[in-house]
């Protein structure tokens, strides 16, 4: 039978020019960002790269999924919803101040909510519907967020 785990043992993938800074599985696919500011979509069969996302000007750190898009987030303040399929950018999140390092989606109403959190020492809430920042919570009392 088909395993994911057992393909992924038998690949190896070549790409980024710069090292990798995130990895996840989703969509039956392997998904990298790396210091080279690109997303690449990789066939776990073969270990080729099927897809490439570009529109960052620096580091992509982190990236998530939320119904048929992909979401990432770089030092270079700004977080992007890509449509999977089109390869095209639904909305630029732009407000933190200093690099993203962790975001996560949630459902809420059609469209769902974007978190992200930054070395700004916020965390951003965004409304998918329109893009738009609806929370901005500061963390005053702790050094460096981390992770969502």
């Amino acid at each position: 039978p088909y395993s994911v785990q057992a393909e992924l043992r038998k690949q190896s993938y070549f790409g980024h020019s710069l090292p990798p800074t995130m990895m996840a599985l989703e969509h039956d696919s392997l998904w990298s960002t790396a210091l080279d500011r690109q997303l690449k979509r990789w066939d776990v069969e073969t270990g080729k790269c099927t897809r490439t996302f570009t529109g960052h000007f620096s580091a992509v750190r982190c990236l998530a999924f939320y119904k048929d898009s992909v979401f990432t987030a770089a030092d270079d303040t700004v977080a992007i919803q890509w449509e999977i399929e089109t390869q095209s950018k639904r909305w630029t999140f732009e407000g933190h101040t200093l690099p993203i390092w962790g975001m996560c989606c949630m459902p809420d109403g059609d469209d769902g909510l974007l978190f992200t959190c930054s070395a700004d020492r916020t965390i951003r809430m965004w409304d998918l519907t329109d893009g738009s920042c609806e929370r901005i919570l500061s963390l005053i009392h702790i050094s460096e967020p981390t992770r969502l």
